[in-house]
């Protein structure tokens, strides 16, 4: 009964979560997928003459030729760039405490409102996918998880995150969070890290613990990115 009850509530506040109104939604096999060049680590190819907002509309129409990582460059170029998370640190806050309590309709609220404000929010999409996934909503649920891949993806194809010369390149707090949870084998921060400076470039170094077998690994964060737009 309660799943029922969930489903039924959740069609209603779910909608808007796939392309916009009038469009075709894509099948998961159309997505986008990143295609960044392992050659280009600065990733200067992403000061594209296309801006961020046309680059998005044609990923909610799942227009398979965008690059992931050109979108994310492209964000952090615009206007409404928030490397830092401040606009959301309250609302993700509530989705967690919301999803943790198994107030489902309020955690998918709160997730689709992080999402309006900033479409690359990879932690809001994944539990969106769970939340669809639980609703019997596969199609939706896809699209999401979709999205997940694909913005994790284009962050890896950047390095392998193992010094600073391979380091991943992220454009927010919240992608250094999203690698270490859900791509990174799950790994979890052990509280300890710096910052490094090399070649012009800041460097996050996140020491992480791999939960399944206590074992300590470092990682390296390209946040030149963010640092420069603190200033």
């Amino acid at each position: 009964m309660l799943r029922v009850v969930f489903s039924g509530v959740l069609l209603m506040t779910s909608f808007g979560t796939g392309p916009a109104q009038g469009t075709t939604q894509p099948s998961n096999a159309g997505l986008p997928h990143s295609t960044q060049p392992q050659t280009e680590r600065d990733g200067e190819q992403a000061a594209s003459q296309e801006s961020y907002e046309a680059l998005l509309e044609r990923v909610k129409k799942g227009d398979p030729g965008v690059d992931f990582f050109q979108l994310r460059m492209a964000y952090a170029a615009s206007p409404g760039y928030d490397p830092y998370d401040f606009r959301h640190m309250g609302d993700r806050q509530a989705m967690r405490e919301a999803f943790g309590s198994q107030d489902y309709v309020n955690a998918m609220l709160l997730a689709k409102r992080i999402v309006a404000d900033n479409y690359l929010d990879i932690e809001s999409h994944r539990l969106m996918g769970i939340l669809l996934k639980a609703a019997k909503m596969p199609r939706e649920a896809e699209l999401e998880e979709s999205l997940v891949t694909n913005l994790l993806d284009s962050i890896k194809n950047t390095g392998d995150g193992t010094s600073p010369k391979t380091a991943f390149i992220v454009i927010s707090l919240a992608e250094e969070r999203a690698m270490l949870s859900l791509s990174v084998l799950g790994f979890k921060s052990a509280g300890r890290q710096s910052l490094v400076l090399e070649g012009g470039h800041r460097y996050d170094r996140i020491e992480a613990v791999d939960p399944r077998t206590s074992k300590t690994a470092v990682f390296y964060f390209d946040v030149t990115r963010l640092v420069e737009r603190r200033k």
